[in-house]
């Protein structure tokens, strides 16, 4: 389950540097990037992570569904579903922070590099917050609700900002 977990955060950040290095570095460098083609593809990659998102929770899933099967566990369905809510709460999360830091941070400088001194403590904040995780036992709903707080949260900085897209996403050297 962790792996699973780990997968996408690395997922995320692998997705927005290559997206960099080969699609958007080159147009930002030759001034063909323009506001239309920023929002659209903001949109596309959101899709894009999200759907893999939920392809990593159906593995989860089965994955979770074996090991009770194989096991002989008895748990009840709601608890085996609210585990998946959860899951599937910090999977989204660490692959869209990751597109949301692209955005509306554009860390990366040509050489694929982290200049941006904003990213870095949000770099700081996110690997806490991971380890923090780790820690929770019991009652996963204190990860949960928080989280899906910062997914909402996060999504409607996304709509909002997306008109400011231009201003902060531009080739750093």
């Amino acid at each position: 389950l962790l792996t699973f977990v780990t997968g996408t955060m690395l997922f995320g950040r692998r997705f927005t540097e290559l997206c960099f290095r080969y699609a958007d570095m080159p147009l930002l460098y030759h001034r063909v990037c323009n506001k239309e083609y920023l929002k659209k593809s903001l949109w596309r990659r959101y899709a894009f992570l999200a759907k893999h998102s939920l392809v990593a929770l159906s593995g989860v899933a089965l994955f979770v569904l074996l090991v009770l099967f194989i096991s002989g566990i008895k748990v009840s369905a709601a608890s085996i579903v609210f585990l998946l809510i959860s899951v599937e709460c910090f999977m989204l999360f660490n692959e869209l922070y990751y597109l949301f830091l692209y955005y509306f941070f554009q860390p990366y400088t040509v050489d694929i590099s982290v200049k941006n001194p904003v990213v870095r403590v949000f770099g700081v904040l996110e690997g806490l917050f991971d380890v923090g995780v780790l820690f929770v036992r019991g009652n996963l709903a204190l990860v949960c609700l928080p989280l899906a707080g910062m997914l909402l949260a996060m999504n409607l900085l996304m709509i909002v900002m997306q008109g400011r897209i231009e201003k902060t996403f531009r080739i750093r050297y």
